[in-house]
């Protein structure tokens, strides 16, 4: 619920991002087998499509809210459809490719710890390869505007592994792919917090193929921040189940033995 809540929210700048969220949660939570056999999944699952057409809907009317007619508001949402790998147009010309010719395989685990490394400031934050590419091609005045688009696996594996090393890190990177999201649905006996951990990484991976660092960011941002959290939770829940029971007050071990 609290997800659904926020994908409505980010919805409201008709980024796609947001609406893909969604569906993934629709598919991963009405084909998992802990949930399809419920009777309200079964009944979610008519809703998907429409939920997809509504969300469609959705993010052309925002773009139409922020200016022009019904027919610019679509030529937008088709362009952020087709630009979804964006990098290409920047990264595919002679000048660009020989500027990032210099990077090496050493240099890749650097460049994807950045995040948690900066955070943690044990090194400089570094600019992503995207924001270097098009302030390469337009210069200094983008600082300010421009962020970059996201440094795709193909073009990191061809930028520090070249050719034939890129082509060992990218079926690396669909093995992890394809094992997270295989193993929650196959995973059984997980509790509250290990299912919504694994949930939580299996809609993350996404993102793992689309940029490595920028996955690498949101796991970090998502776990070290929430772990302190979750970690006084279930300290409270032990300390609770140790020394309240029906019995009287009880030494946690004398507890957990019986």
């Amino acid at each position: 619920m609290v997800a659904a809540i926020e994908t409505l929210f980010v919805s409201l700048s008709g980024s796609k991002s947001s609406i893909m969220v969604l569906v993934f949660m629709f598919a991963y939570l009405t084909h998992h087998r802990g949930f399809s056999t419920m009777p309200a999944i079964a009944g979610l699952k008519k809703w998907t499509k429409p939920v997809m057409f509504v969300a469609g809907i959705w993010a052309v009317t925002v773009l139409a809210a922020e200016g022009g007619t019904w027919t610019d508001a679509w030529s937008k949402f088709l362009v952020r459809i087709v630009a979804y790998g964006d990098v290409v147009l920047f990264y595919y010309r002679p000048g660009i490719i020989q500027d990032f010719s210099g990077h090496t395989a050493f240099e890749f685990i650097g460049y994807v710890l950045n995040p948690i490394l900066g955070m943690l400031r044990l090194a400089p934050y570094q600019d992503p390869l995207g924001y270097r590419m098009v302030t390469d091609i337009v210069g200094e005045r983008a600082l300010a505007t421009i962020l970059g688009p996201n440094t795709c696996f193909y073009v990191a594996a061809d930028i520090f592994f070249g050719p034939i090393g890129g082509l060992f890190y990218s079926a690396v990177l669909g093995y992890l792919f394809s094992y997270v999201r295989r193993l929650f649905f196959c995973k059984r006996g997980l509790g509250l917090i290990g299912f919504t951990s694994l949930f939580t990484v299996s809609m993350l991976v996404f993102a793992l193929p689309i940029d490595t660092q920028y996955f690498v960011s949101l796991m970090s941002d998502t776990f070290l921040l929430v772990f302190a959290a979750i970690a006084i939770s279930y300290m409270a829940v032990v300390g609770a189940r140790g020394w309240v029971t029906d019995l009287g007050s009880v030494a946690p071990a004398d507890y957990l033995e019986t």
